[in-house]
């Protein structure tokens, strides 16, 4: 009958694709990180039946893995957010870590970066505590492969009460996208005018880890290692250093006993592994190998407007632009999954930012996704894809009843091109402004989590 024939389709689909909802967290380094905090939060509270089952599965790259991370383990109740209502905001709630109430400031992490190696910071509060004394010695002595994990390690037991051989990759399925580099062609060259890697599909290999059986594997299943630990698989994804050594001779020759090695025993192929978002900033293509039916990719990159680097979605689409350093190296032939002239409409919609208009979302429905060869995607539709992004917004700065003030002190970066540490008016800022996005935009998502 009809209802045992529905149930059997439901039931097969779910048995060989896995769930049907994915959410996916971008990259975007710290202010990835801090977004993707703001915005768990966020779906925890307010789609908690379905965000927070085994249906739903999660894709991280890069910050957005860590933040991930970060709040799939620290105790939620201790961490301190900013109000969720704009019209709430105070003085401390901007101004102060954690309005100093008891527990923990969700950006916490930011009072630890100006101790990593090179990240030229000026360092401010207590900077010979035993805290940040312990860590500069596990940022500094340790230079070489796993300076980086231990860095990031040291950040969630300092920053956040987690020690890190308790973390765990969470409560549901989570994939946190990498790559890995063949060694034999570092340094490697990128074209001048476009910044694409011209022979990419002989040289970087899409991978990604299997977060809940700590596997790393490339998309195409040739190679499957093991992982010692979530937070080890989480400064794989987050790598971002990675690129401007592999791109810079000097670099290169000083520096690569940094970089995290991955040498096959039973091969003569050695790889580095690197950040994720150098194939795929957005995490949306781990989703579609996984043929998820309904997609919300909340995409926080720190690399300046869509309308300044386009290229992390519209490789996606098959567009050419130029692209930087750290993001979709491969270019748009080997990047595309959906079709090209739905590009247009997409970069319209996410970077309008009037409130009466796409405020920064784009939705597609019945989305064909397209064979490719590369990511391993094979084609099906795609029945939701949404997609909210990062902008200056005015109509929200102007919801803050500070907004004068905020305005003449937030930094002129603010939200999306911000150096590696920022103040704590930012950070407080940019939590806001994440849960106010998700916000203007529940009865869209609440079609996706349905």
């Amino acid at each position: 009958n009809f209802q045992l024939t529905f149930f059997f389709l439901v039931f097969y689909n779910t048995s060989i694709f896995g769930t049907m909802v994915g959410v996916a967290f971008s990259g975007g380094g710290v202010t990835a990180l801090l977004c993707t905090l703001c915005a768990s939060n966020f779906l925890e509270n307010h789609f908690a039946e379905q965000y927070s089952s085994k249906s739903t599965c999660v894709s991280g790259v890069s910050g957005g893995t860590l933040g991930y991370i970060l709040y799939e383990n620290v105790n939620s109740d201790e961490l301190i957010f900013p109000p969720e209502q704009t019209s709430d905001l105070e003085y401390n709630d901007l101004y102060t870590e954690g309005a100093g109430k008891e527990g923990i400031w969700f950006a916490n992490a930011l009072n630890y970066l100006p101790d990593l190696p090179g990240s030229g910071l000026d360092a401010s509060g207590d900077t010979n505590s035993k805290e940040r004394r312990y860590f500069r010695t596990l940022a500094s002595n340790n230079f070489d492969t796993n300076w980086w994990e231990l860095s990031l390690d040291a950040i969630a037991r300092l920053g956040y009460n987690i020690p890190g051989e308790s973390m765990t990759s969470g409560k549901r399925p989570f994939l946190a996208g990498t790559a890995l580099l063949d060694q034999d062609a570092c340094p490697i060259s990128v074209d001048e005018s476009s910044g694409i890697l011209e022979n990419s599909s002989n040289i970087l290999v899409p991978t990604y880890v299997d977060m809940n059986n700590l596997k790393l594997k490339t998309a195409d299943g040739r190679i499957s290692v093991g992982v010692d630990s979530t937070i080890q698989a989480g400064s794989f994804s987050s790598a971002f250093w990675a690129a401007s050594i592999v791109q810079s001779s000097v670099q290169y020759a000083l520096l690569k006993d940094a970089l995290i090695d991955l040498s096959e025993p039973k091969s003569e192929e050695s790889f580095y592994i690197m950040d994720g978002g150098i194939l795929d900033t957005t995490g949306i293509v781990n989703l579609l190998r996984q043929k998820k039916e309904r997609i919300v990719a909340l995409y926080n990159n720190n690399a300046g407007s869509l309308t300044i680097l386009e290229s992390p979605i519209a490789y996606l689409f098959g567009v050419k632009t130029k692209t930087d350093s750290m993001n979709s190296l491969q270019g748009p032939k080997l990047a595309q999954v959906f079709p090209s002239d739905l590009f247009d409409e997409v970069l319209k919609n996410l970077t309008d930012t009037t409130l009466d208009g796409p405020n920064m979302l784009a939705t597609l429905n019945n989305v064909p996704v397209l064979r490719n060869k590369y990511f391993s995607v094979e084609p099906y539709i795609l029945r939701s894809l949404v997609i909210i992004s990062l902008e200056l917004s005015e109509p929200f700065l102007d919801s803050i009843p500070s907004k004068l003030e905020v305005k003449d002190h937030v930094s002129q970066d603010w939200p999306n091109d911000i150096p590696l540490g920022m103040s704590t008016l930012d950070a407080n800022l940019l939590c806001s402004f994440t849960t106010w996005k998700l916000l203007q935009h529940e009865q869209t998502l609440s079609t996706i989590f349905d």
